[in-house]
């Protein structure tokens, strides 16, 4: 994918005293695409070649850093987070007290809309967020213009648990660990979780994961998405609502989400499309990016 270098223009605006950190890139033209970014991970892996194909198609791209990532601001209400005792806890449906939930996540980003005067965007969630994204669907839906998900889930407590193979190698870094020693954890992570047919190599993961480190290393702030995931109870009685045109697309070799979890979401979303990639697993596949942005604007462009 060959596409012109992206200006971003950078911002930030305070959500009922929470920062978000902001992206902007493109002219307005043909709408805005709101890109929701997954768990612990800075909107800057948003592949400037995927971004750059939106804003080439006259789109107007914003992306940012959830709560407790990137620049975004961290959110400790004091609550202790205890992942193992609490993943156990949210896989049989018990209570969690937590420093926030995705609901308060879905409020960050109506809060960032309204910064931006957005009345209705088309909103691309990938993993946890588009959780957040069918969730904002869902309960604001004059919002939502069209709604594409990438290898997410409902949060399901068995659906959405991962293969055990990848349980086993996530996971927070020992908080002494030095820089690096958590580059090559998240290499050797984001190895097991890649597409087995689209890999990519440890120079290249490498060299992305030092860039973020470089920009915001927080294992505390991974840890409360993590926790604010469990407190979230399953989204699935909520899918029925969603009236946004809909487009699912997940990889069929996923170990983190499994890709039932597409299956279950476009059956339970009226009218959603689903399209499922061979050999893709949970990252972002860049022989795979012209066809992301195709399908993503393909769904913008259906009646609504």
């Amino acid at each position: 994918m060959s596409v012109a270098p992206l200006s971003w223009q950078a911002g930030s605006v305070d959500v009922k005293g929470v920062k978000i950190a902001y992206d902007v890139a493109g002219e307005d033209t043909a709408g805005t695409m709101l890109l929701i970014m997954g768990l612990a991970t800075q909107c800057i892996f948003w592949p400037d070649e995927f971004c750059g194909a939106l804003v080439e198609r006259g789109y107007r791209v914003v992306r940012f850093d959830n709560r407790d990532i990137g620049l975004s601001g961290s959110v400790n209400r004091g609550v202790p987070v205890r992942i193992t005792r609490d993943f156990l806890k949210s896989r049989i449906r018990l209570k969690i007290e937590s420093n926030y939930t995705l609901f308060d996540m879905v409020g960050d980003t109506l809060g960032l809309l309204d910064h931006l005067a957005i009345d209705r965007a088309h909103v691309v969630g990938i993993s946890l967020g588009g959780i957040i994204g069918q969730m904002l669907a869902a309960d604001h839906p004059r919002r939502v213009r069209t709604l594409s998900l990438i290898m997410s889930h409902t949060n399901h407590s068995l659906f959405g648990a991962p293969h055990p193979r990848v349980l086993l190698a996530m996971g927070p870094p020992p908080a002494q660990a030095t820089r690096e020693e958590v580059i090559a954890r998240n290499v050797s992570l984001f190895q097991t979780l890649g597409s087995p047919a689209y890999r990519r190599t440890d120079e290249e993961l490498r060299h992305a994961f030092s860039v973020a480190y470089d920009r915001d290393h927080r294992t505390d702030g991974m840890e409360r998405q993590t926790h604010a995931l469990f407190a979230t109870p399953c989204i699935d009685e909520m899918l029925g609502r969603i009236r946004a045109p809909t487009h699912v697309m997940h990889g069929l070799a996923d170990l983190l989400v499994l890709p039932i979890n597409a299956k279950r979401i476009a059956g339970r979303i009226p009218n959603a499309r689903l399209t499922t990639f061979a050999g893709m697993g949970h990252d972002f596949p860049r022989a795979l990016l012209p066809q992301w942005a195709q399908l993503i604007v393909d769904n913008a462009e259906r009646p609504h």
